[in-house]
């Protein structure tokens, strides 16, 4: 019995987040985690490998300028999370489309106050890097569409759930 808890909680944890239907969140203190049932190099039976995820997200504010002028993308951030689940660096790491970098303006520091659940390996938390994706979008309004192609991200890097920051 004490063997099958684990797989147990995987399923759970698994069924749980796939059952999310959009991968896009809004900003707010709830958690998504990720659970893989993998054995650990020292035994015979399986293990809980936690992947990481949001703890404590403090919206972003959509710049006013931007929002004036009605500049819409996505920012994704290079951050860097100690295994105490606090952000060490963060930095942009591309704008999409490029003519939107205002909307990055001060979100690299507002993400120093974030705290994360750093990925585990067989039970103990490591230190890791995170592609965060923080699209600005303005209730209402369409965007001009845009050919312009997103490019490759950081493969050491994990990508997360994009956090969403609706204007009006």
């Amino acid at each position: 019995m004490r063997r099958l808890f684990p797989i147990v909680l995987a399923l759970l944890l698994t069924s749980c987040v796939a059952s999310i239907p959009n991968r896009e969140l809004e900003c707010h203190d709830d958690s998504h985690t990720t659970a893989h049932a993998i054995p650990p190099p020292d035994s015979d039976g399986p293990m809980i490998r936690m992947e990481g995820s949001y703890r404590r997200l403090d919206k972003p504010a959509y710049p006013q300028a931007a929002l004036r002028a009605k500049v819409t993308g996505t920012v994704y951030l290079h951050v860097w999370v100690r295994a105490d689940g606090h952000v060490s660096d963060v930095a942009v790491e591309h704008v999409h489309p490029r003519s939107a970098i205002a909307l990055a303006e001060g979100l690299a520091d507002r993400m120093r106050a974030w705290l994360f659940n750093p990925p585990e390996d067989y039970g103990v938390a490591v230190a890791s890097e995170f592609i965060v994706p923080v699209k600005f979008g303005i209730k209402g309004y369409t965007p001009p569409s845009t050919t312009e192609p997103v490019p490759p991200l950081p493969v050491n890097a994990r990508r997360l759930d994009t956090i969403v920051v609706e204007g009006e």
